[in-house]
């Protein structure tokens, strides 16, 4: 599992091991993520930060919030994904607003990253809940590996298993990826696979087995 160190470093340079891995076009080379803050790495891991873009399969009460307080609420149905900071800027007509989802007891919701990652040729990321937050009930336990080759923004599957209401916050970071090396650089790397259904994803929070 790579250091603080090694993480920083792989942040603003692109690693070696793109360069040494058979090329191809659906390979995606560059630095591990995308935007990059130096607050987010810990001693092994890097804090990664959830956007806007929510879909559950109940409906999900969402609260807009300024400076702190209450200033309005609104549904979103179930199984609508809804990018919610575009939606208050075109409907509500609001600025400066922070977002909250509430999460009921046992309730589950599918969101993103706000960072676009890369996992080198020869490396996988593995996600984990952070402390402070699987505490609160809030954790994050499937679709945990992230494989050699693979780029674009992840899909995180939350749920609120406590006995109260949680309220998410839009720009937290309840998650932390951790990265591992590899003995070499894997023959056949996510993006080389015809499988890879998910590569350079960016909005993609639905399941795309269905396709083949």
């Amino acid at each position: 599992m790579l250091s603080d160190k090694e993480l920083y470093e792989m942040c603003i340079n692109e690693d070696a091991s793109w360069k040494e891995a058979e090329s191809c076009k659906e390979a995606d080379p560059g630095v591990l993520i995308t935007p990059f803050d130096p607050l987010q790495i810990g001693p092994a891991s890097i804090d990664l930060t959830i956007d806007s873009i929510f879909v559950s399969p109940d409906d999900l009460k969402i609260l807009l919030l300024r400076d702190g307080c209450f200033e309005e609420s609104f549904i979103i149905n179930k199984n609508t994904q809804i990018d919610t900071k575009s939606l208050i800027k075109s409907i509500f007509n609001k600025k400066d607003i922070s977002i909250e989802v509430i999460l009921q007891p046992r309730q589950v919701i599918k969101c993103q990253s706000i960072e676009y990652i890369r996992i080198p040729p020869n490396a996988i990321g593995t996600l984990y809940t952070r402390s402070s937050f699987a505490r609160d009930w809030l954790n994050h336990s499937t679709a945990t590996l992230l494989n050699p080759g693979f780029s674009g923004n992840i899909t995180f599957e939350l749920i609120n298993q406590g006995p109260d209401e949680y309220k998410l916050k839009a720009n937290s970071r309840p998650i932390h990826m951790a990265i591992q090396r590899l003995s070499g650089i894997c023959t056949k790397p996510y993006y080389a696979q015809k499988s890879a259904k998910y590569q350079r994803q960016k909005i993609q929070l639905d399941s795309l087995m269905k396709e083949g």
